[in-house]
């Protein structure tokens, strides 16, 4: 009977270590499913501040691009008309007229 009572005791305790263990697996997977929610959640605000920085470099890109597009524009309109040194020269001309030989 003290045998039998022995193996109890032993098998209970196993039983109990077992348990103990499992529950610890169970508790650090639970901790290392936070740490990655934690994470992604992390991840998922550092690519929405990346995207404003993106759209915010998109919206200079367009000003500079709109901002380059006049003055390519303006540059046009004075060759057109002679061309931006020729405007120089006239008014060269205007403002002394003893150089319109020159």
């Amino acid at each position: 009977v003290q045998q039998l009572n022995s193996a109890t005791r032993d098998i209970e305790v196993l039983l109990a270590r077992a348990a103990r263990f499992q529950i610890a697996k169970r508790d650090a997977a639970k901790g290392e499913v936070r740490r990655l929610v934690s994470l992604l959640t992390q991840r998922e605000r550092e690519k929405e501040v990346l995207a404003k920085e993106v759209q915010v470099k998109d919206l200079k890109v367009q000003e500079l691009t709109k901002a380059l597009s006049a003055a390519e524009n303006e540059i046009t309109r004075l060759r057109g008309r002679g061309g931006v040194g020729q405007h120089i020269r006239n008014n060269m001309v205007l403002q002394y007229p003893e150089k319109r030989g020159a």
